[in-house]
């Protein structure tokens, strides 16, 4: 009984949204004149050209330009001007915004509805963010995000396969949020040289950016080929630049870790990862005793 509830309240709001949202998603689609990668254009081009990346997703636009919290990193209005600042491309940093900004065809309904929505309440957020990069072609944030939210399958595979490929026979530097544990527990690391990890705070992580930036400048030097890899919330989106202006090659990379791990389980669906924080479905990672060795012997310092 309570499954039918939720069906029909579900089906409910598509039909409210197709009415609603999806005529005004499409005019202001047309309005807007930018181009958005897809996901696996967007990883293969950070592969061929080496490119460095920060992504600019709603969390991002909530602290920018609607001055509130999210779920682990309250408004810093420090954060929200140093977020604007970094939203214009340079040389092989690029900037990624989702592909729903522009285009839905590829994802799932839920994930199509989300944006439609979003779009509709958000317009002239984006339309700020798009003319303040000054340019007309965007990667897509959400290569980081491909198993729950695509529909095609075969894509999920490609953009995954390629995304590993990115740090394949270098030296990892991991800048994570306390219980992230980016690459534990699967095989995500295999292919890297080395992985050193520096742990920051899982929630509110802008207060100590100084210091991982401090940190990885310092473990960059005692590295063969280093690629920086960053998986801490909008603190990611700031960080990857400042370290891609110090010359090391820098991939904001957001849940992919998660997403990963929901592929590794057969799921299209956020599903419960043990022993990993997961701020969209509230764990912490510390419900259950964890203890690996090979993770701790990566950790170069704890900023915490």
């Amino acid at each position: 009984m309570l499954k039918r509830i939720i069906k029909s309240r579900f089906v409910q709001s598509i039909k409210i949204a197709k009415v609603i949202y999806l005529p005004f998603y499409i005019n202001t689609q047309k309005k807007l004149q930018v181009k958005v990668l897809p996901p696996l254009e967007t990883v293969k081009r950070i592969n061929e050209e080496k490119l460095s990346i920060g992504r600019f997703g709603d969390g991002e636009m909530r602290i920018m330009f609607q001055q509130r919290d999210i779920g682990f990193q309250k408004f810093d209005p420090k954060l929200a001007n140093e977020l604007f600042e970094s939203a214009t491309p340079s040389g092989k940093y690029v900037i990624a915004i989702p592909h729903g900004f522009v285009t839905t065809k590829d994802d799932n309904l839920r994930t199509a509805v989300f944006w439609w929505k979003y779009v509709f309440e958000n317009k002239k957020h984006i339309r700020t963010l798009t003319d303040h990069a000054k340019t007309k072609l965007f990667f897509d944030t959400n290569f980081s995000r491909t198993t729950t939210e695509l529909k095609n399958t075969d894509t999920v595979d490609n953009v995954i396969r390629e995304v590993k490929n990115i740090w394949s026979n270098r030296s990892v530097i991991m800048i994570e949020g306390k219980q992230t544990r980016f690459g534990i527990g699967n095989d995500l690391f295999d292919n890297a040289l080395v992985v050193r990890r520096v742990v920051g705070p899982a929630e509110n992580a802008y207060n100590a950016i100084d210091s991982l930036e401090e940190v990885v400048v310092e473990l960059s030097k005692q590295l063969i080929d280093p690629i920086v890899l960053i998986a801490l919330g909008p603190t990611a989106t700031v960080l990857s630049h400042r370290i891609f202006s110090l010359g090391l090659q820098t991939i904001d990379i957001g849940h992919f870790d998660l997403q990963y791990e929901y592929y590794l389980k057969g799921s299209r669906h956020r599903v419960k990862v043990s022993g990993k924080y997961d701020n969209e479905r509230g764990t912490t990672g510390q419900e259950e005793n964890f203890s690996d060795e090979s993770y701790k012997n990566q950790i170069y310092k704890k900023i915490l």
